[in-house]
Order: C-alpha cells, then sequence, then structure tokens
C-alpha cells in the first residue's frame, strides 16, 4: 500500500485548470465523449509511468469514473487497450484515521466499518480507531472521480472544476468524501491483467 495523494491531486488540478479548453474542444465533436476520453487519457498518462518507475513494474491502473474511454469497442482505456482488466486500483482512507463525514448521506462513516453508517454526528472522542496490528487496507474506499457539490442539495454531483469532492465506491454504494480529508493509496488487484 503506497499513499500517492500528491499524484492524485496534480491529476485533479491538470483535470482543473485544463476544463476550460476541453469544453471549447468538446463543441467540435460529435461522439459526445471528447472530455471523458481526454479525461481518462490524461488519468493513464499522469498516472500510470510515474507508479510504474516508482513500483518497478507494468501499472495498468483502474478506470477513471465508470466508463472510462469511449475510443476502442472493445475496452475503456485510452491507452494499450487489449489490456482487459487494470492490475492496481486507488483507494481512499481518511487523514485523521478514524472516520469520514459522508456528504450524501451527512454521517459519519466509521473506519473499522465502512459499510456502517453512523446514526448522527456525534463527536470525535465516538470515532473509534484501528485495533492494533488491524490493516488499513481490509477498510476502504475505491476511489472513482472527483465531483462538485451545490450550495443546493437538491442539485447532483456535477462533473465540473473545483472537483474538491471525491466519489468513491463501498461494496455497491458510492459515498462522497470532501477531497481534503482524503488521503488517497495503491494497491495491487490480486492476479495479472489481462490482455485481450
Amino acid at each position: 500500500m503506497i499513499q500517492i495523494s500528491d499524484l492524485i491531486l496534480e491529476f485533479r488540478d491538470f483535470i482543473t485548470l485544463s476544463w476550460p479548453s476541453l469544453e471549447k474542444l468538446e463543441d467540435h465533436d460529435e461522439s459526445y465523449y471528447y472530455k471523458e476520453n481526454c479525461i481518462e487519457a490524461i488519468w493513464e498518462l499522469v498516472l500510470e509511468p510515474v507508479l510504474a518507475t516508482k513500483l518497478e513494474t507494468y501499472v495498468y491502473i483502474q478506470q477513471y469514473w465508470l466508463d472510462g474511454a469511449e475510443i476502442y469497442p472493445k475496452s475503456s482505456r485510452a491507452f494499450f487497450p487489449d489490456v482487459k482488466e487494470a492490475n492496481y486500483e486507488i483507494f481512499c482512507l481518511p487523514k485523521n484515521n478514524e472516520f469520514f463525514f459522508e456528504f450524501v448521506y451527512k454521517k459519519k462513516i466509521f473506519l473499522n466499518n465502512p459499510g456502517a453508517l453512523s446514526p448522527g454526528l456525534g463527536s470525535n472522542s465516538d470515532c473509534p480507531t484501528l485495533t492494533q496490528g488491524e490493516s488499513l487496507e481490509q477498510n476502504y474506499f475505491q476511489f472513482s472521480h472527483f465531483v462538485t457539490l451545490s450550495e443546493n442539495e437538491s442539485m447532483p454531483p456535477m462533473e465540473e472544476p473545483p472537483f474538491d469532492y471525491a466519489v468513491c465506491i463501498s461494496g455497491k454504494e458510492e459515498v462522497i468524501f470532501k477531497v481534503d480529508s482524503c488521503e488517497f493509496y495503491i494497491k495491487k488487484i490480486e492476479g495479472e491483467a489481462k490482455q485481450g
């Protein structure tokens, strides 16, 4: 388990700065996937070479968001479309190593039981910590993508800057955390990346 928060935040900064150009260029593309394709390409180009050097192995990272790229008919990757499955995934843990405050359900999620939402906010003293020898990897939220939340709570999350929230997957549930409360890690997926 390797902490890669700086790299993930550099990716977020890159797409934030590129957003106005991506929107202008998207107007010229009739496929309706231009922005998603560019973001997946940036995701792979920013993360994979740096992580491959750091880990001294081939790194095929999980796709960004749900669909990844729509460039190749049988692949969601922008590059190396013959790789059918990722061999590394990104996940989030809370900076305080105890709990996240989740912004959809408006609850604390305790690290020692990611599937259980607390019944109320409580205080920090109510939050359990990991027991001696318990692995952080057993309690994680797979990172999906960045979003922005409106002050109007009835509005759905928006895929546009400033991207100050992280959407993560826990089981079958999507949860949303404030980015500044997250640490991002990379984890090897068991087995090898499959070629097509």
